[in-house]
């Protein structure tokens, strides 16, 4: 729990930092760019074949638009996750600098290596969330289905991309048994941003922040 909170409370140390909040600036413009678009893609799947004339259009349309804006909640975690993918390596590079200054310089992985990562990450939020899709159509039931995989696609997977930075990928299993609750503790924060509009849009790079910080000081 103590490491939780504490990569909670250095994270939001760091906010008004001028090349930290630089970094959330264009996070957040990242993020609205891509969740911009998935709520036009969603009200267009959503409308265009409903009624276009009469009350039963603008009740069609509304119902439409109100459903569009749930699908694109439902859907912005795998968004998060491409985020993620941009600014992982200029985030964690700021917390390192201000906060663990005598840590060596990451050894890195080849830009291919990262965007198959990237596509892997996303490709399973995607797969889990459309799976999941019937749930949200069931009273209750959907919100309970939507938190549990964002705190593990949030949790879990969010870290193992912060932590293969400097890990080796057959070294992450005994890491992930040391922070697994912290780590979790923050997917389950970042979940309940995502479902808050505005401020959805700064899960990804606070979230990569704090999972920075639980890496680095898990021992």
């Amino acid at each position: 729990m103590s490491l939780f909170l504490t990569s909670l409370r250095l994270t939001l140390r760091q906010c008004l930092d001028g090349a930290f909040l630089r970094l959330v600036l264009l996070s957040v413009l990242a993020s609205a760019v891509l969740f911009g678009g998935l709520l036009a893609l969603a009200v267009f799947l959503s409308t265009h074949f409903l009624p276009s004339s009469g009350w039963m259009a603008w009740l069609a349309g509304t119902l439409g638009g109100a459903l569009a804006l749930v699908l694109a909640i439902w859907f912005f975690v795998p968004i998060s996750i491409v985020i993620v993918w941009m600014f992982t390596d200029s985030v964690s590079s700021a917390v390192e600098r201000r906060f663990y200054p005598h840590l060596p310089p990451p050894p890195g992985s080849s830009v291919g290596s990262q965007i198959s990562s990237a596509f892997g990450l996303m490709g399973r939020a995607v797969a889990l969330y459309t799976m999941a899709l019937p749930a949200l159509f069931v009273p209750g039931l959907g919100m309970v289905v939507f938190t549990a995989i964002g705190v593990y696609q949030l949790g879990r997977e969010l870290f193992e991309t912060v932590a293969l930075r400097r890990a080796r990928r057959e070294d992450f299993a005994p890491i992930w048994q040391q922070v697994r609750f912290s780590a979790w503790g923050v997917g389950a924060c970042l979940t309940a941003m995502a479902i808050i509009p505005g401020l959805n849009l700064l899960a990804p790079v606070l979230g990569t922040a704090a999972m920075t910080h639980i890496f680095a000081r898990r021992l």
